[in-house]
């Protein structure tokens, strides 16, 4: 009786557990296979074994959101363009393959007759059509320079507006935004800021500070890239807000 009752439990287990396997949902964090290190450092030259942005650039390479360069490197440390961010948010967010003819409307509201010029103005045009960007921001003169902080928060912050329900500026206390440089920020700039640091995608600095201007690596944005529709938004394992920054 005892081996009977013994096996009904190990199937009642093994059911259980197949139930709990096809209801979870699988999430950018799950655990990277052996193989895939292996072939992620075969495939650049320039990363460092081990390091605290290995996972993030995998799975943002798996994804596409982040490709490597021409001549085999990632270039993790260097950084992030205006272009690259916004391409990289475009591509989280499954826009890409935009139909063709919200592609032409969005060129027609920016006065753009062509997306010749630069390899990511057709991403750039989406992001506009999407109301990630802005023109006043003067992003169609920036996709080579490097986005500050601010901008790519600004970004991140409309991202969010689309994709969580009740994320609205009039819904954002500025008057508890924490960091002590905020006193150089605009008001907008405030709430985007202020929004993503209530969701867990970006954070300051260990001395209070923003640093709203200083730019941003290619590794840290894949990591708030990938945080944006993350699972934990941002929070790590112990319940602690991921530091994001050099």
């Amino acid at each position: 009786m005892l081996v009977k009752n013994e096996k009904v439990k190990r199937v009642i287990i093994l059911v259980l557990t197949a139930i709990i396997l096809i209801i979870t949902p699988p999430t950018h964090a799950e655990t990277l296979a052996r193989w895939q290190y292996d072939e992620f450092y075969d495939k650049f030259s320039d990363i460092v074994i081990d390091a605290w942005y290995v996972d993030d650039l995998i799975r943002a390479n798996i994804r596409e959101i982040m490709q490597g360069y021409p001549d085999g490197t990632m270039r993790p440390n260097a950084n992030v363009t205006y272009g690259e961010f916004i391409t990289m948010a475009v591509r989280n967010d499954g826009r890409p393959e935009a139909p063709e003819y919200s592609v032409l409307e969005a060129m027609r509201s920016l006065g753009l007759s062509s997306l010749d010029g630069h390899w990511a103005m057709r991403y750039a045009v989406i992001a506009s059509g999407a109301s990630y960007i802005d023109r006043e921001w003067g992003w169609l003169d920036k996709l080579d320079m490097p986005i500050t902080r601010v901008d790519a928060a600004s970004v991140l912050s409309r991202v969010n507006m689309r994709g969580i329900p009740n994320y609205r500026y009039d819904n954002i206390d500025i008057s508890l935004l924490k960091f002590s440089d905020a006193d150089r920020l605009t008001e907008t700039q405030k709430k985007d800021i202020q929004g993503l640091y209530y969701t867990g995608t970006f954070d300051g600095y260990p001395d209070g500070t923003f640093r709203p201007f200083n730019n941003i690596t290619r590794a840290e944005a894949a990591k708030i890239i990938l945080l944006i529709y993350g699972p934990n938004l941002g929070v790590n394992a112990n319940g602690n807000r991921i530091f994001i920054g050099r």
